[in-house]
């Protein structure tokens, strides 16, 4: 009965031939026939639509494989062609819209890179024809490049600025060398002048000792007869003219290298020198080369204070480009404008502040109108910095409230007596533990303590934090040191009953 039972069983469940399974073998077979049939067609359709953006628009529109689709849109050249096959193709396969983005921001983003250059280079060719060359629009254009892709570029762009800024390196090098020729002319002039007057003046008191003396009229001849005034005290020593001598000539040097400020050192010994030797004569050379120095350096520190106008109007047209860029980078209308980074952006604006006091000291004329617009130009390029500053501040007090809000919860925590046996004081510290754990997991996720909080609040709140834990960790480590004593005692008690045991067994 049950033979035959599980007989019929076997013969129930005995596979059965599923008439299903080769007709779907069949479809896929075909389905991938028409897939290769498909490919076989359309490929050389694309290869042939090479360049033509219309026909390959087309392909992306009516090809039976998203693969053809992806061949075209990677065939794509153009910008409206490429923003049209991104439309069409959003409510489409997203591999093949994916593409089509990607290729279309990278479109948009060589076309402005490459429009930006040409502007910059159009700019550097304009200002190949301005003498002399102006420093603010010089450091502009570099700016201007640097902040462009490289990659983004065409190779003609490259070498056409590469050629352009050489030759701007070129004319400014050039307008340097002039004017630091004219400027050795004219001292070289100046030298000369001082020397030819010399020996004119020499040449006069030569005729003039050689001419014989004049009768004195009647009413000078009281005078003549009066007694002659004293002849000098005292002429220079060998030793004095020879100091004198070295200071004019360590001055001289100075002038030479164009060392200003150790020329009017040196000149200011002389001067001291020569007003301590009052009433004594030092000498018509050593004079003539006194009052040439003096000369010289008046009229280089004329030089000086237009060069240092200058220097200041190429300082205020800096900054005012610096404030430009500032309100550039914080508008939201223009697009693909670079970031402001901060670091280096107070950096900039702490150099210009401190070449402005360097100029002043260099002797530069005082002009009221440029210092305030220079000072208004860094107020406005400062403001992201500030901005930013404040809300570092802001954060770093909130920081502070926080922390002072978990030390007080800690310091709330109470402590009481700790019991006398170690069961119960095992008990009593688990809450306090507990407290300790969260305080310091939550005081961790604030971040360090020295990058965190004001600097000015840092020790005394590292202070609070010391005597908050201590608080409740003195105890606590003492508890267990006085547990740990008790265990240490009742082993030594354990060993010591063993021993006796072991001599006295029962």
């Amino acid at each position: 009965m049950l033979t035959r039972f599980f007989k019929k069983r076997e013969g129930a469940d005995a596979p059965q031939a599923n008439p299903a399974a080769p007709s779907q073998a069949d479809a896929k077979a075909a389905k991938a026939k028409q897939a290769e049939d498909a490919r076989a067609e359309w490929l050389p359709r694309v290869q042939a639509a090479q360049g033509d953006d219309a026909a390959l628009l087309l392909i992306t529109q009516t090809a039976p494989l998203w693969e053809l689709k992806l061949a075209a849109v990677e065939a794509l050249s153009g910008e409206e062609a490429l923003k049209q096959a991104e439309r069409e193709l959003r409510s489409q396969d997203s591999r093949v819209h994916r593409v089509a983005k990607k290729r279309l921001v990278a479109a948009v983003a060589q076309r402005e890179a490459r429009s930006g250059a040409q502007a910059v280079i159009d700019d550097a060719s304009h200002l190949l024809n301005e003498t002399p060359l102006p420093a603010n629009r010089l450091v502009a254009i570099d700016r201007g490049w640097q902040a462009l892709d490289a990659s983004l570029l065409t190779p003609e762009q490259a070498t056409q600025f590469a050629t352009l800024r050489e030759q701007l390196n070129t004319v400014v090098r050039e307008e340097g060398e002039a004017e630091q020729r004219l400027q050795q002319e004219q001292q070289q002039r100046l030298a000369e002048q001082a020397r030819q007057d010399h020996a004119d003046e020499e040449a006069r008191l030569a005729a003039l000792a050689a001419e014989p003396p004049a009768e004195p009229e009647p009413e000078v001849q009281a005078l003549a007869e009066a007694p002659p005034p004293p002849p000098p005290n005292a002429v220079l020593s060998a030793e004095q003219r020879a100091q004198l001598d070295s200071v004019l000539t360590l001055a001289e040097a100075a002038l030479a290298e164009g060392q200003l400020s150790d020329m009017q050192q040196r000149l200011q010994e002389v001067d001291a020198a020569l007003d301590a030797l009052k009433g004594v004569s030092v000498g018509d050379k050593l004079r003539a080369r006194h009052q040439a120095l003096h000369a010289e350096l008046a009229r280089l520190k004329g030089w000086q204070k237009w060069g240092g106008a200058l220097a200041l109007e190429a300082l205020v047209d800096e900054a005012e480009a610096l404030a430009k860029l500032t309100l550039l980078a914080a508008s939201t209308e223009i697009a693909n404008v670079p970031k402001l980074r901060l670091k280096a952006h107070a950096e900039s604006i702490q150099g210009m502040r401190s070449r402005w006091k360097e100029i002043h000291a260099a002797g530069a004329p005082v002009n009221q109108v440029l210092w305030q617009r220079f000072d208004a130009a860094l107020q406005a390029a400062y403001v992201p910095v500030a901005a930013q500053q404040a809300a570092l501040k802001a954060s770093r007090e909130e920081n502070l409230q926080s922390r002072v809000a978990l030390l007080d919860t800690l310091d709330a925590v109470p402590l009481g007596d700790a019991p006398a046996t170690p069961e119960a004081q095992a008990a009593h510290w688990k809450e306090p533990l507990r407290a300790l754990g969260q305080f310091q997991l939550a005081w961790r996720q604030l971040g360090p303590l020295e990058h965190t909080v004001p600097s000015a609040k840092r020790k005394a709140l590292q202070q609070r934090l010391d005597d908050s834990v201590a608080r409740i960790e003195a105890p606590i480590e003492a508890a267990r040191r006085t547990a740990q004593a008790e265990r240490e005692r009742l082993i030594a008690r354990a060993e010591t009953l063993v021993q006796e045991l072991a001599r006295h067994p029962r």
